[in-house]
């Protein structure tokens, strides 16, 4: 991937590179993350480091998920509970 700006840009050589998405149907982008880098700026055509890519949900997890989020919305509504009041989420991990 090219990167072409029209100023000056310096990118430390330790960054860390990720594949993000703009949520669950945007598009993908490459995130650059300078936050714990300190090296000498990168070279012209030089590579960073990526980290760890996230496994996406299956659609198993998906819908599960969809269903938890429809059980309390639906306890919420039968609850009568205004939009303001605090609603206990459940324990909800995907599988490894």
């Amino acid at each position: 991937m090219d990167l072409a700006t029209m100023y000056e840009l310096s990118v430390p050589r330790d960054s860390l590179t990720e594949i993000d998405s703009s949520g669950v149907l945007g598009a993908s982008f490459v995130s650059i993350d300078t936050s714990q880098s300190s090296g000498s700026s990168i070279e012209n055509y030089g590579y960073l480091k990526s980290k760890p890519t996230k496994r996406p949900l299956s659609a198993e997890e998906a819908l599960r998920a969809i269903r938890v989020l429809f059980e309390l919305a639906t306890e919420r509504k039968a609850a009568g509970a205004a939009s303001t009041d605090k609603v206990p989420v459940p324990d909800y991990k995907p599988r490894p």
